[in-house]
């Protein structure tokens, strides 16, 4: 008697999380519509309409009207009204409609009934959370704990989510800290999550908080989580970081082939690079000798030390263990010894590759075509009839690579036809119209203009901008006024 009293005295609030039960009415849809697409139909058996109305609730974006007129159904369905599955797929469905008030309502109905556990907090969790609403969230999940339900991986999922979105990282990392000092700690995923969104957000110096943290507590990353952490700070800048990470990683035996591609990758995009003899010469003693990519790596960070003779030097020791390389680590010599002039020694090893029956890929030929006319080199135009031989039909960016080398080391004729050649097939694109009329530029002026009106119909016709065409025709003209 006490006790129903006390229920008719509560003045039902929009959400009680304690352990006062109470009854609150059902709010029906404002919509005079009759749900009938979700009514069961007279001949459906009524499992298939139960798990027909299930499925529509979890997997359906449904708006607020239409899952009021669910509830309004399985409210009037006795075998349905007690059924907290459905319930739990209610709070969903109003979760990802935005409406807060509800999913609060229903857990108040849900805890009158029965002591919520872990799905229906989660759901009132994520709904503070949608509304962003931390502070709220925080408040739920403190009452979660109280109660004696113990938060699971997904509930945390949730809170380092909305980090990730709302890019607050000093409350995650104190939301981190929190946890870590209770007595529901963090999983390995929940701690390589938020590692990783520091990461992302170059926050480095905190990812390296975080993972100390996280082995303190038990955890450790295997080689696959720290090869990761690798490359997101090579990604960020942070080869300092890269280098500790790496040493720890040697420590404890969980460096492989890919450890040494992903560090000599972005050590040697970055600056300083005095680190990267040291690596290759580790990576050549450690790692097998069949493994092309670390091969290739190593050949990619000499090339960008500015040392091709290094690099040649490494492929062919390469082929002398007995490594084939594929077309992939013949474009890196290749673009190698082209770019640093010595168009000779590139000619020399695409007829080793043809030899060996090593099919040129479009990046192959494009390299080859662009480092021998950067260098005005006689075998230009060899190169150019022997890509289109050879390549069963060209794309806009191979045919802007050919222009481009036939405007350095061809005619204005040979520019102009070279171009017709490509309209017939392909639709030139901002960059292909930069390159030709510069070219034509170079040499006369009112067929650039000519071939100007052309381009501006085309941008007219297509609807897509060229700025980069336009530019190039004022800065030659710009050229040609100053000249005179």
């Amino acid at each position: 008697g006490r006790m129903l009293i006390a229920r008719s005295c509560f003045q039902p609030t929009p959400l009680n999380c304690g352990h006062v039960r109470y009854s609150h009415p059902i709010r029906r849809s404002s919509t005079s519509e009759s749900p009938t697409q979700y009514q069961k139909s007279p001949h459906e058996p009524f499992d298939e309409w139960k798990q027909r109305l299930y499925l529509t609730l979890y997997k359906s974006t449904l708006q607020r009207s239409e899952i009021q007129n669910i509830e309004s159904i399985i409210q009037s369905t006795p075998q349905l009204t007690r059924n907290y599955k459905f319930k739990a797929a209610l709070m969903d469905a109003y979760g990802k409609a935005n409406s807060r008030e509800d999913v609060h309502r229903l857990f108040s109905h849900v805890a009158q009934e029965i002591r919520p556990d872990a799905q229906f907090w989660d759901k009132l969790i994520l709904a503070d959370l949608r509304a962003n609403d931390l502070q709220g969230a925080q408040h739920r999940l403190d009452q979660m704990i109280a109660s004696g339900v113990a938060p699971g991986s997904f509930t945390y999922d949730h809170f380092l989510e909305h980090f990730k979105q709302t890019k607050n990282l000093d409350e995650a990392f104190r939301f981190l800290i929190q946890l870590n000092e209770s007595m529901y700690k963090p999983n390995k995923s929940n701690w390589v999550k938020i590692m990783t969104l520091m990461e992302w957000n170059g926050r480095g110096d905190d990812a390296l908080k975080v993972l100390n943290m996280m082995q303190q507590s038990g955890h450790e990353l295997d080689s696959q989580q720290y090869n990761i952490l690798l490359n997101n700070l090579g990604n960020r800048g942070r080869p300092d970081l890269m280098l500790r990470i790496f040493e720890e990683m040697k420590s404890k035996n969980k460096s492989d082939s890919f450890t040494y591609t992903t560090l000599l990758k972005q050590l040697s995009m970055a600056d300083p690079k005095q680190d990267l003899p040291r690596i290759i010469q580790e990576a050549e003693n450690e790692v097998p000798c069949s493994d092309q990519a670390v091969w290739g790596s190593m050949m990619q960070a000499f090339a960008r030390m500015g040392k091709p003779t290094q690099a040649d030097a490494l492929f062919t020791k390469m082929k002398r263990k007995g490594v084939k390389p594929d077309a992939y680590r013949w474009n890196i010599i290749l673009d190698a010894t082209g770019k640093s002039g010595n168009i000779d020694r590139m000619m020399e090893l695409f007829r080793e590759m043809i030899e060996l029956k090593v099919i040129p890929s479009t990046e192959t030929w494009g390299s080859l075509i662009s480092n021998a006319s950067r260098m005005m080199s006689p075998e230009t135009l060899e190169l150019i009839g022997m890509a289109r031989r050879y390549l069963p039909r060209l794309d806009q960016t191979m045919w802007t690579i050919i222009i481009q080398a036939t405007s350095r080391v061809g005619q204005l004729d040979d520019i102009e036809k070279t171009f017709e050649e490509m309209r017939s097939s392909v639709s030139p694109t901002d960059i292909t119209w930069l390159v030709v009329l510069h070219a034509v530029g170079q040499h006369d002026v009112q067929r650039m203009m000519a071939l100007y009106e052309i381009a501006k119909q085309q941008e007219r016709e297509s609807g897509i901008a060229f700025p980069r065409m336009h530019e190039a025709v004022q800065n030659v003209l710009k050229q040609k006024t100053t000249k005179t």
